[in-house]
């Protein structure tokens, strides 16, 4: 591979300290969040109290830690963002991933560097530079970008770009969906998503009959899965890669972050061929995936291509 550019970084999300494990021999950084202010909510095992004990955890492994609070900050919320920043403070973390400007200016007055979330849907060199005026290092950049696209962005701002690489893909845009909260009352954008996206919905004709639309789930997209084009995004100047599944167990995290590792290292080295390509895609679909459509790297929308469909 001819690049200009250092191999990134792989930034690889975790939950607790087996799935931290699970990723220490691949990974550079994991990010994560604590049980409140987020869009894992779910995952509870890291809270306030003991967010320092993990930090030192992922220091021992010679990793980088990343905190996420990308949840909507809504008034009753500032009293636990303080406390989680206060904590994260204390605790070191390397970067705060966040988009809600509250959390953006009160990290940022508290020297603590700065992540901005893919939920900002930061798609232009000019809100890259936008956000770095407010403190921001790194961009975190909107998942509906082509590859065309974050080549321009690269070219047009020097901020550190992080772009996602693999995993659960939302049905809205930067993950701005309403739908959980309009049906079940439980908002997506405040960590509490019960993934209506996901059901087997039904299409009806105004004239009652059901359209038949051939096993597909009509909300629900496939997973991201970019490792056959892991060259050309490093030859695009992106700083970091990032995995998504913070909530997915132990065997799915090393198994995706070693597929990576390896894609990266063979970059580094020059050996990455298709047949390699082959054996980690092999991999990569014996843990969990709702399929890999090439989404976003070539045109932006692939309708076609995008919708889960049942097996």
């Amino acid at each position: 591979m001819d690049s200009n550019y250092p191999v990134p970084e792989l930034v690889v999300g975790v939950r607790d300290e087996g799935t931290l494990s699970a990723c220490s021999q691949y990974a550079d950084a994991v990010y994560f969040s604590v049980d409140r202010l987020s869009l894992r909510s779910r995952a509870k095992a890291i809270t306030v109290d003991n967010l320092s004990d993990f930090v030192k955890s992922v220091r021992k492994k010679e990793l980088k830690a990343y905190l996420v609070a990308n949840s909507v900050i809504h008034p009753e919320d500032t009293y636990d963002l303080s406390i989680i920043l206060n904590a994260a403070r204390r605790a070191k973390v390397d970067a705060i991933v966040a988009w809600d400007p509250a959390v953006i200016l009160q990290a940022s007055s508290m020297g603590l560097d700065i992540h901005i979330s893919t939920q900002a849907n930061v798609s232009n060199a000019k809100t890259a530079d936008f956000y770095g005026s407010l403190g921001a290092s790194r961009i975190i950049l909107s998942r509906e970008l082509s590859l065309s696209q974050i080549k321009q962005i690269r070219q047009h701002t020097d901020i550190e770009l992080e772009v996602f690489v693999h995993g659960a893909m939302c049905q809205a845009i930067s993950g701005r969906c309403y739908l959980s909260a309009y049906l079940l009352g439980k908002s997506g954008n405040c960590g509490q998503c019960t993934q209506p996206c996901r059901w087997e919905w039904t299409l009806n004709a105004d004239d009652g009959s059901q359209v038949q639309v051939g096993g597909k789930y009509l909300l629900s997209a496939r997973d991201l899965c970019m490792i056959e084009h892991i060259p050309q995004l490093v030859e695009a100047g992106i700083d970091a890669f990032k995995i998504e599944g913070r909530l997915r167990d132990s065997r799915y995290i090393s198994t995706v972050s070693r597929c990576y590792s390896e894609a990266l290292e063979a970059c580094r080295s020059g050996e990455f061929e298709n047949n390699r390509v082959l054996e980690w895609n092999q991999q990569l679909y014996a843990v969990y995936n709702r399929g890999f459509p090439q989404v976003f790297i070539s045109v932006f929308p692939p309708v076609k291509v995008s919708l889960w469909k049942k097996t």
